[in-house]
């Protein structure tokens, strides 16, 4: 890498830092002064924010951050349940592979993806131990504003990063279609067995994977898939390696965000895919972990991931296999990359 192209990579990273302390700065001092989960709440709504408008526009983003505002509170509301939580994330991931039609599954993929995180983990109550309406209000108003504020800052952060405008893969509905009822079949099926006999794990991951390299009748995308394989056992031993040397908590903190910095930077700079997975798999790690589990949940996250590629790539296969014949048989020329 030269010098003009490390410099220039250097000042994005600095503002995408920038950006994500800004988005990050009124929740940390909510969380600390008053309710403990709107940093967690926050975080999840601004992550949707972030890879929605990377991949589409600020008015897809902001749609699409309103969305999952109001998916996420059904999600909290039903985190005690095992058939109704199932079937909404079912239903979110059935409804991003369907958006394909409109070519808007990537920037809708993340309702899909962090859906689950909030029936997994949902937030902790308020300061009073209220769990009421008032409690569902507070999910609803920090996941938009977190969402919003993080548009407008990336927005005037990248406003001088010259892009073009990213061309929508749109997908023909029955195409879509069939992708989307063998992804909403899958996924439900999994999230019913974690929720009935893993919940205490984080199955969250193995959906992540699978819904994030599943790309319906677009191809298998054994690149992607080897290079999230490769990049997430990479970033486990980086994260087992941060806790061995006995790194204070407050360090691995700050670590896990300079992580998530390198993650979208390489992500924002068309890097290769398994460096952001070797960036954004320890930066999960060292959130989610204390010092005494990090090594059991890097493995868990390896053994998922590991997993989840073998399911996507199968799942890619049968959506292809299907839409093969189905364009076969209504004589439609044009097969899918497969």
């Amino acid at each position: 890498m030269n010098s003009a192209r490390l410099t220039k990579e250097l000042r994005l990273a600095a503002a995408v830092l920038a950006a994500l302390l800004a988005v990050a700065i009124p929740f940390l001092v909510l969380d600390a002064l008053w309710w403990q989960s709107a940093l967690h709440v926050a975080s999840l709504a601004s992550f949707v924010a972030v890879l929605a408008y990377t991949s589409s526009s600020r008015r897809a983003a902001m749609i699409i951050v309103s969305i999952y505002a109001v998916v996420a509170v059904i999600a909290v509301s039903l985190s005690s349940t095992i058939i109704p939580a199932t079937l909404l994330i079912a239903a979110c991931a059935g409804l991003s592979a369907y958006s394909s039609r409109w070519g808007y599954q990537a920037p809708s993929l993340m309702i899909a993806i962090l859906i689950p995180y909030s029936i997994h983990e949902p937030p902790g109550p308020l300061p009073n131990g209220d769990f009421g309406w008032m409690y569902y209000l507070m999910i609803l108003v920090v996941a938009l504003a977190a969402g919003f504020w993080a548009i407008t800052l990336l927005s005037f952060a990248l406003r001088r990063r010259s892009t073009k405008p990213i061309p929508l893969e749109i997908v023909p509905a029955p195409d879509a279609l069939l992708g989307a009822v063998l992804v909403t079949v899958v996924t439900g099926s999994i999230a019913f067995i974690a929720l009935q006999w893993f919940p205490e794990t984080m199955w969250v991951w193995l959906l992540l994977t699978i819904l994030l390299l599943t790309k319906p009748t677009k191809g298998l995308n054994l690149p992607q898939t080897r290079d999230r394989a490769v990049g997430t056992v990479i970033g486990a031993l980086i994260a087992g390696l941060i806790v061995t040397l006995g790194t204070p908590k407050q360090i691995t903190g700050v670590l896990a965000l300079l992580l998530i910095v390198a993650a979208l930077t390489a992500m924002l700079s068309g890097l290769p895919y398994w460096l952001y997975a070797s960036f954004l798999t320890p930066a999960i790690v060292l959130m989610d972990a204390s010092a005494n589990d990090v090594f059991e949940l890097a493995a868990e996250r390896v053994a998922f991931t590991l997993f989840g590629a073998c399911v996507a790539v199968g799942l890619a296969f049968l959506v292809n296999l299907v839409v093969h014949w189905r364009r076969r048989r209504a004589g439609v020329s044009g097969l899918p990359a497969t």
